[in-house]
């Protein structure tokens, strides 16, 4: 007499579960990839408002990836640059903080957000943001650089003349280097 023995079939449906969820989420950054894609495909012709669309897309379909997030947040700015909508500027304030809450260790979003109000001349909140990305990379001279920048733009010279004596410790940077020798020599 031959006996069979029974798979146990609860274990096939475990086993089917255990690989459902990395298989899912495979499947989800694959689609925000594409997304994505078509997002800088559409940045490339000019469709700045389609492009947006995409990464709204990408982020709703993977909301727990920073670098969507960042993607957002920087195709909002660049429409609110020239829009000056209040919409746009939330939009992008949310999504800047949304990278840097997802990554905290990530100075980027800090970086970008800072450049987003210099570019409107409100070196005030410029700096405020620009603060994290120094904290989080002391060492980065390009960051210095830009807080030299603001700070000289926002008419202080002498924490000016700090910043890019530190981008210059950093990194030898032509442009730190020359505005150190033009703030010197202003009386």
């Amino acid at each position: 007499m031959n006996r069979t023995s029974k798979f146990p079939w609860y274990l096939a449906a475990v086993f089917i579960i255990f690989l459902a969820v990395p298989m899912t989420t495979a499947v989800r950054d694959l689609r925000a990839a594409q997304l994505l894609q078509l997002s800088k495909d559409s940045l490339q012709l000019a469709r700045f408002d389609e492009a947006l669309a995409y990464q709204r897309m990408a982020a709703g379909i993977s909301p727990h990836d920073a670098k969507v997030q960042l993607a957002v947040a920087q195709s909002a700015r660049s429409l609110w640059f020239f829009r000056d909508t209040q919409m746009l500027q939330e939009e992008a304030d949310a999504a800047f903080a949304r990278a840097a809450a997802l990554s905290p260790h990530w100075s980027v979003p800090h970086f970008e957000h800072a450049r987003m109000y210099a570019f409107k001349e409100q070196y005030d909140r410029a700096l405020a943001l620009l603060g994290p990305a120094l904290n989080l990379d002391p060492n980065n001279a390009g960051y210095w650089l830009e807080r030299a920048r603001y700070l000289e733009a926002h008419n202080q010279p002498k924490q000016a003349s700090e910043a890019y004596g530190r981008c210059w410790a950093i990194d030898a940077v032509r442009e730190c280097e020359s505005a150190l020798n033009r703030l010197r020599s202003q009386p």
